[in-house]
């Protein structure tokens, strides 16, 4: 959790609201209108792209868990 919240403080404010957004959105289930993809090998771990952003999240029934939130680079979808 301290990881996501020190990359959260390093984004400009225009990307902070594009990430706030789409956490909002996970969190309500309302991930229609996100570029949302099941992660290969993984029954229940889910990434959304917000430009250049990756949010990682696991879905467990109506609640969701964010995993990891980074910007995408060969690292980003190691250690799940």
């Amino acid at each position: 959790m301290e990881k996501i919240l020190k990359f959260l403080r390093k984004l400009n404010p225009q990307e902070l609201k594009f990430v706030e957004r789409a956490i909002f959105a996970i969190n309500q289930n309302r991930i229609e209108s996100y570029n949302v993809k099941k992660l290969t090998g993984y029954a229940d771990i889910y990434r959304l792209r917000v430009q250049d952003i990756r949010i990682i999240f696991k879905k467990d029934g109506d609640a969701n868990d964010i995993l990891d939130i980074g910007r995408r680079s060969e690292k980003t979808y190691r250690d799940f």
